[in-house]
């Protein structure tokens, strides 16, 4: 039988020999062959003007004649574009997902898991939440704002939550907002104070569409005050838990209409004004009046416009004894009614008391005022 290449002899000189080291050991696995090893000796040595097609002569923009730094070809020259392969966002989202997430905008909704006040109600899901901004819904907290709120204007209502002990007074509203498709939900006390923004919430909140606030025309006022209805002007009061407390009191001695002036201070109708009128302010209609002192004068032709402030000429008892209706208008406690304001009203009057203290919170002397001038009417 022949032999391979190897006699038995070159074996057994090959077994003799001790194992090679790893500087050693040939790079190539055939036997007999002389591979390349890791010793510099055994190298082969060859320059660089040795080695075809890269020496410093042929390679462009090199002469120094040293090696350029090893580049990858993701890399970039300066002025140069690569579009050999498309980088990957740092994060691995999309380009639009890091764009929604830098605007905070994400049009990805997260699962109803993630978010213990989801409830699905018919063909809507919605989450228990804070209302952003954008979402133009108030939050009515307590209970007897959201049954007034049921009562006149039920159609404004998106959501309703509320806890355990609330479930008897909102059963039926819960089966008229399961009709129309809108959410309702039981949820515990660490949710609802998310959800109303607020510890005083009375264990229940509703998120309904604000009641609009039209502009006052003055033909419009002329009727009120041919019917004998008075009329109540808030200008620059910016405390919304002030506008709640005046609202209540107005709704209880039946004053129909409450006028916030475009002062730059005056406050609006926020979640807190809802929660302190306790159902106030479904009870009366809202106007916004712009360059009150103009207003107030054309209100003069018709009413008996009557301003509050420190040192007034009138007291209650010379007030609203005529045949035309009173039109109140209170200023905020800082600074009270501007100069021009008290200029356009027909009177002006002073709660006297006992000198102990320099006056009133402004909620407090409107109960007075209202139940004084306006109750009566």
């Amino acid at each position: 039988m022949p032999q391979s290449s190897g006699s038995r002899a070159d074996k057994k000189e090959f077994e003799g020999k001790p194992m090679a080291r790893d500087g050693d050991r040939p790079r190539s696995g055939a036997p007999g062959r002389p591979g390349r090893t890791r010793d510099a000796a055994q190298r082969p040595t060859d320059s660089a003007a040795d080695r075809p097609g890269n020496s410093a002569a042929q390679r462009p923009g090199n002469s120094s004649g040293q090696r350029p730094a090893n580049k990858s070809h993701f890399a970039k020259g300066k002025g140069e574009a690569s579009n050999r392969f498309p980088r990957k966002p740092p994060s691995g989202k999309s380009g639009r997902d890091q764009d929604d997430a830098r605007r905070g905008q994400s049009d990805r909704s997260p699962p109803p898991s993630s978010d213990p006040g989801w409830r699905s109600q018919g063909n809507t899901q919605d989450p228990a939440r804070t209302p952003r901004p954008d979402d133009d819904l108030i939050r009515v907290a307590g209970l007897p704002s959201v049954l007034e709120l049921f009562e006149t204007g039920p159609e404004r209502v998106e959501r309703l939550y509320f806890e355990a002990e609330m479930r008897p007074h909102v059963q039926e509203h819960c089966a008229y907002l399961g009709r129309r498709h809108k959410v309702y939900r039981q949820i515990k006390d660490e949710e609802m104070r998310r959800v109303s923004g607020t510890a005083m919430h009375g264990g229940i909140v509703a998120l309904a569409r604000p009641r609009p606030i039209r502009d006052l025309e003055l033909s419009d006022a002329r009727g009120w005050a041919a019917a004998g209805a008075p009329l109540l002007i808030l200008d620059g009061i910016g405390n919304p838990q002030n506008i709640g407390a005046i609202a209540r009191t107005a709704a209880f001695f039946g004053v129909p209409r409450l006028v916030l002036s475009g002062h730059p201070g005056q406050s609006g109708l926020s979640d807190a004004a809802y929660r302190i009128a306790k159902g106030g302010l479904e009870r009366i209609d809202i106007y916004r009046a712009n360059r009150l002192p103009e207003v107030l004068k054309a209100l003069a032709e018709h009413y008996d416009v009557v301003g509050t402030a420190l040192g007034g000429d009138k007291s209650l008892q010379d007030i609203g004894k005529g045949e035309r209706p009173v039109a109140l208008v209170l200023g905020n406690e800082e600074d009270g009614l501007s100069p021009a304001t008290l200029a356009a009203c027909t009177y002006v009057v002073t709660l006297q008391g006992g000198g102990r203290v320099q006056s009133l919170n402004v909620g407090a002397a409107a109960a007075i005022l209202v139940h004084a001038l306006l109750g009566r009417s």
